[in-house]
């Protein structure tokens, strides 16, 4: 169980930065980007959502639904288990174009 962790772990804190690195992280022609800050794009991100799930939209949808939570839980893994799925599509588009872009002489791994 630790070595799944620690995999997961190293999977989400290394793979980004590795990837980042091949990216243009220039925002002005001075100001580049580190690439090991992306991981803080993900953390930032992750905070604004619970924030604003737990703060706006819980208590939106719990005046409609009459639930203290908003939703069902079975309605929020499915919710979860759409979005999860719909990234996945998207992540394979993107992945599909990036590979033709790139040509058969480069690195794809």
């Amino acid at each position: 169980m630790v070595y799944g962790h620690s995999y997961i772990h190293d999977h989400y804190t290394k793979f980004p930065t590795l990837q980042a690195k091949t990216m243009k992280r220039y925002v002005t022609p001075w100001f580049e980007i580190p690439a090991a800050s992306f991981s803080l794009f993900l953390i930032l991100t992750l905070t604004l959502w619970v924030t604003f799930y737990h703060c706006i939209l819980v208590p939106f949808v719990a005046k409609y639904t009459h639930q203290p939570r908003g939703l069902y839980p079975k309605t929020r893994m499915g919710i979860g288990l759409a979005i999860s799925t719909m990234g996945m599509v998207v992540s394979a588009i993107v992945e599909t174009k990036r590979r033709d872009l790139a040509g058969p002489k480069q690195v794809t791994c």
